[in-house]
């Protein structure tokens, strides 16, 4: 009977030494995937000056693209208006 219990226990130690080894392992794996955010985290606020600094440049070049079109429609509207002053010159 004692050979019964004392395998019982061998069993559960085990059993629970496996179980302890499985949350030492989901630990570490948290601990590793908290370390890797962290480190995410650093470099994306590492960045945001970069960005920050990019996205002004494109938001300045976008503006001027806005101008260089309105010019555009300024400019055509003007030819179109030569076009009529031109010919109404030349019959009067």
């Amino acid at each position: 009977k004692g050979g019964v219990t004392n395998l019982y226990l061998q069993k559960q130690l085990f059993m629970e030494g496996t179980q302890l080894k499985q949350l030492r392992d989901a630990y570490d794996e948290m601990k590793r995937l908290l370390n890797q955010m962290d480190d995410n985290i650093k470099t994306v606020d590492a960045n945001v000056p970069a960005l920050k600094d990019e996205s002004i440049k494109w938001s300045k070049e976008l503006s001027r693209m806005g101008n260089a079109t309105a010019m555009k429609d300024r400019v055509l509207v003007l030819k179109q208006d030569l076009a009529w002053a031109f010919p109404i010159q030349k019959q009067g």
